[in-house]
């Protein structure tokens, strides 16, 4: 018999493709732009579903370890902590991976069957919706490697939640904010007030920067620079955070 922890992703997983399936019916209702409503609900239910799985996953993989004691059993092996919580993350990469896949098949048949009873006069751009796909992916990963981190310091689940939570909020709109402060609208604001938020804006994950589902809907130029600056983004971004998690997770002590 499988355990609740082993359901619970399998659960979603199958929650998640009868929502796949129910797309084409839902974009059927959309008379004129049944194609590209298809693929609104599709990429938007991947990316929803990613955020969800990074963040549980994310925040209780290394806490369950610590509550119930397991890290100590872990750590007594000839292994170090940073070889033990970059396997953390390592399974967190794969299980995030699997997902995407079936969740971006479930949703490309979903799309084709949307598309193949109401043909469009734009056709589906696939390479964008790849990249689509893969920016959804690389965002859940970066906000599962944040959520990792906040598991370091704290001892509880929910704190790691909902710092992660707030950060992945603050994150996805610091592009606009920056993009308002440099109008002249913002000329009002005092510049100590314009010089923090621009400070901030650097710090805080720009997820807006693996956002391309409005380039795969409407099938809209997409410039290679972006796709490389979404890549080295992610590398340099996932990479720091994980280099404080090691550093913050050697230095704890376990009762």
């Amino acid at each position: 018999m499988l355990s609740t922890n082993k359901k619970k992703p399998l659960a979603v997983i199958v929650a998640a493709f009868f929502l796949f399936f129910s797309v084409s019916i839902l974009a059927s209702f959309s008379m004129r732009q049944v194609q590209e409503l298809a693929l609104t609900l599709a990429l938007s239910a991947h990316s929803a579903i990613l955020l969800v799985l990074s963040l549980l996953f994310g925040t209780s993989c290394l806490w369950r370890d610590i509550e119930k004691r397991y890290v100590h059993s872990v750590l007594s092996l000839p292994r170090t902590r940073q070889r033990y919580l970059l396997g953390k993350f390592a399974s967190l990469v794969g299980f995030l991976l699997f997902c995407s896949v079936l969740l971006g098949l479930a949703g490309t048949l979903a799309v084709l069957l949307a598309a193949r009873g109401y043909p469009a006069d734009v056709p589906v751009h696939w390479l964008h919706v790849l990249v689509a796909l893969l920016g959804d992916l690389l965002k859940s990963l970066l906000l599962a490697a944040l959520a990792l981190l906040f598991s370091t310091l704290a001892t509880s689940f929910y704190l790691p939640f909902l710092v992660t939570l707030a950060l992945y909020l603050c994150g996805s709109a610091s592009q606009q904010v920056y993009e308002y402060l440099a109008s002249p609208a913002a000329a009002q604001l005092a510049p100590l007030v314009v010089a923090a938020a621009k400070g901030l804006h650097f710090v805080l994950p720009n997820f807006a920067l693996f956002d391309f589902k409005v380039a795969a809907i409407y099938a809209l130029p997409l410039a290679a620079q972006q796709v490389g600056l979404m890549l080295a983004y992610f590398v340099v971004y996932t990479a720091l955070v994980l280099l404080a998690a090691v550093a913050l997770f050697n230095r704890r002590q376990f009762p």
